[in-house]
């Protein structure tokens, strides 16, 4: 069996010391229910391993976080006191325990500028931005602001699309959004902090400047035509 396997490898190679397991069960997990059968079934597997003689010090709960803006601290200490509850009542004790809050700290770090490039009559704006660099993949939870009516109400539905030709390239259906669509005006999408850029590609158009904001400073930190393609390095 795979567990024999593993514990006689885990017996062979001197120089490796299992010590920690990692589930990582989902992503935009909202509430208890999703964490907590991660958390049991980490334990069951850990049992198992541990009837086979491997003694697991640490686990690692993996992410799985929304964007702070979905979650508010509230919630997530609840989840968090929750989580504390059902491990304290196995039967096992952990040196530490994990998580990879990522999306959950960077989420809302992210914002993209767009601007409306066309309009049509049944309420679909197109933007000169798309799935090559706002994916699916990603799973952001996205927000549309009209930025150029940004005192006006967002309460009429609207579909938005982006700028690849394809029809798999919606970004939105029935959005809340202005009464008033007009080409050119700017779109504020917030929350793509995280994934976007790992995720996103350089086909059919080229990766947008990127500007970091810090306090009162603006810094642009990358322009294609200057730096060809994007590294934090």
């Amino acid at each position: 069996s795979k567990l024999t396997k593993l514990t006689n490898l885990v017996k062979e190679c001197e120089n490796i010391k299992l010590t920690t397991i990692l589930s990582h069960y989902s992503t935009q997990m909202n509430n208890f229910g999703q964490f907590k059968k991660n958390v049991e079934s980490l334990i069951e597997n850990i049992k198992i391993l541990s009837d086979a003689g491997i003694n697991v010090e640490n686990i690692n709960l993996g992410g799985g976080f929304p964007e702070a803006v979905i979650m508010p601290e509230t919630q997530l200490r609840e989840i968090a006191n929750n989580i504390n509850s059902t491990l304290s009542n196995s039967e096992f004790n952990f040196k530490n325990i994990y998580f990879e809050p990522g999306r959950y700290f960077i989420g809302d770090a992210g914002i993209f500028l767009a601007k409306i490039i066309k309009v049509s009559e049944d309420r679909w704006i197109f933007l000169d931005i798309g799935n090559h660099i706002c994916p699916k993949f990603a799973k952001c939870s996205l927000r549309f602001y009209n930025a150029s009516k940004i005192n006006e109400p967002h309460k009429f539905k609207t579909s938005i699309a982006g700028i690849v030709p394809t029809d798999q390239d919606v970004l939105a259906k029935n959005y809340f959004f202005t009464k008033y669509l007009k080409e050119n005006d700017i779109v504020m999408v917030t929350n793509v902090g995280a994934y976007t850029l790992t995720f996103s590609n350089r086909f059919p158009y080229t990766l947008p400047k990127i500007i970091l904001v810090k306090n009162r400073t603006i810094t642009e930190i990358f322009d294609p035509l200057r730096n060809y393609d994007f590294s934090l390095t």
